[in-house]
């Protein structure tokens, strides 16, 4: 195997989820270490990286030196950028806080499908940030951010603008995870939970708050009221909307003493 082969693999071999297809063949990529041509791309020769200062790995954020070549320092030679369309005397083109040539990732003047977009700020149109999104902005989705390629990271229904609804990469109190299907744990998949997918939780109707547990606040969890995890309230289910399901003036956590669902010996019964 090559040694380009086997940059090539260790940049894209831990995109776990990614909905992204590699291109066949030979992409030219271009990958800074430091020093020592890795080939041209596509036939136009050093994109730039030759003279890339700074050695990148996996995890690590995207930087470059600029060259005379590369002016600007994002990577990419002015003919690579003239080819994308991107702003050769402005290292990220579309503000959005990763470098040009940190989101063309193999710098070969094109956008490939495992990338994301240098001319928009928000690829995947899901209202966050590429650069919020990619949190330390190295052009690979990686564990613990969510897709700048995928409007639904963890493919619950609701968008991650929905989810993060403050934008701004991060799990703030009362907001879903974009990154888990079922952001409280509870058991009982966000998409039920939300139910109109819209991230928020809206009291007073079939929904229970996916951001929360126990969305009564009666200590009992909600995917053990809701026995079969379904978003319905059936026959020996306590309600998880309702603190009080049998409206006895005894909440049901205290009904039912372990809290496990089910009326044990000694226990009062919350239906």
């Amino acid at each position: 195997m090559t040694r380009l082969s086997i940059l090539i693999l260790f940049c894209f071999a831990g995109c776990e989820g990614c909905d992204r297809s590699l291109p066949g063949g030979d992409t030219g990529a271009l990958l800074p270490d430091g020093g020592g041509d890795q080939g041209d791309v596509g036939g136009l020769g050093d994109a730039g990286v030759r003279d890339a200062g700074t050695q990148w790995r996996r995890g690590m954020p995207c930087t470059i030196t600029p060259t005379e070549s590369d002016p600007d320092g994002d990577g990419l030679s002015d003919e690579l950028e003239a080819l994308l369309g991107t702003d050769p005397r402005n290292p990220d083109t579309d503000g959005d806080g990763i470098l040009d040539g940190c989101e063309d990732l193999n710098r070969n003047g094109q956008r490939d499908g495992y990338e994301s977009d240098p001319n928009a700020a928000d690829t995947d149109g899901d209202g966050i940030s590429d650069g919020a999104e990619d949190s330390n902005k190295n052009g690979i989705f990686d564990d613990g951010e969510t897709d700048p390629l995928s409007p639904d990271t963890d493919q619950d229904g609701t968008p991650d603008g929905a989810e993060d609804r403050n934008r701004n990469g991060s799990v703030d109190h009362g907001e879903m995870d974009p990154r888990s299907s079922d952001s409280d744990g509870d058991g009982i998949i966000d998409a039920i939970e939300d139910r109109n997918l819209d991230g928020l939780y809206n009291e007073g109707t079939v929904e229970t708050n996916a951001a929360s547990r126990d969305t009564d606040g009666d200590g009992i969890e909600d995917g053990i009221e809701d026995a079969n995890l379904n978003g319905e309230i059936e026959p020996g289910e306590t309600d998880p909307r309702n603190p009080d399901s049998d409206g006895d003036c005894i909440p049901d956590g205290v009904e039912d003493a372990n809290r496990n669902g089910q009326r044990d010996d000694g226990e009062l019964d919350p239906l």
